[in-house]
């Protein structure tokens, strides 16, 4: 539907030379009706005096029907030119969807090889996501296991429950990094809204190197090791 309205659209503003030759010949068409209506009004009058035996009226009858032939012989003639010219404008019309929806089908095996590339990285990268939330489990239970009893802090900081909740606010810092969540129509899949917008978010990787220090200073380490 929209290809169609875009073609008829051109088509308005666009008149081709067989668009144009229509309408010349539908004008001539016109005047040559009205001659030949002109023609037949002087018939009846004509004919009488024939058949009243007027002198040179036999020879004017011969003259008038032969005006009158003539007349709409042409126009006969007119017509078969007009459904030319309408036969090789509607052609050209046809043609011209034609080579538009091949346009259309064109742009559009375009974007679909966009969007499927999209999809690929995008289960890849969910993919990567996977196994860093996986290797994130491994290093959380094994620091938990070596900071003793006296950085309980840092262990609650370092435990899964809480890690999980750092990579969903990173998630919904990313999804709304361009600007503030109301303004954002489709947000990143599994990106809950924020509470409150915070466009200076620090990152998960900041959040994480801090813990980190935190963790080493707990056990009285500088951070160097």
């Amino acid at each position: 539907m929209a290809l169609a309205s875009a073609v008829n659209a051109a088509h308005a503003l666009f008149r081709s030379k067989h668009a144009e030759a229509a309408d010349t010949i539908r004008n001539k068409i016109g005047d040559a009706q009205t001659a030949l209506a002109t023609l037949q009004q002087q018939y009846p009058a004509l004919a009488y005096e024939v058949g009243t035996d007027v002198e040179g009226a036999a020879e004017r009858m011969a003259a008038l029907q032969g005006e009158i032939g003539r007349a709409t012989g042409d126009i006969e003639l007119l017509k078969v030119a007009l459904q030319q010219a309408e036969a090789k404008e509607q052609e050209r019309i046809t043609d011209a969807e034609k080579a538009a929806h091949r346009s259309k089908l064109r742009a559009l095996s375009q974007h679909l090889a966009s969007l499927r590339t999209a999809a690929a990285e995008y289960e890849m990268l969910v993919s990567r996501q996977v196994t860093a939330w996986d290797q994130m489990l491994a290093a959380s239970d094994k620091i938990r296991k070596l900071v003793g009893g006296g950085a309980q802090v840092v262990s609650k900081q370092l435990h899964p429950t809480h890690l999980r909740a750092l990579c969903e606010q990173e998630l919904r810092r990313q999804a709304y990094a361009d600007g503030h969540p109301s303004g954002i129509k489709f947000a990143l899949p599994g990106a809950s809204k924020p509470l409150v917008y915070k466009p200076d978010m620090p990152t998960l990787a900041a959040i994480v190197a801090d813990l980190s220090t935190a963790a080493i200073q707990s056990e009285g380490g500088s951070g160097d090791e």
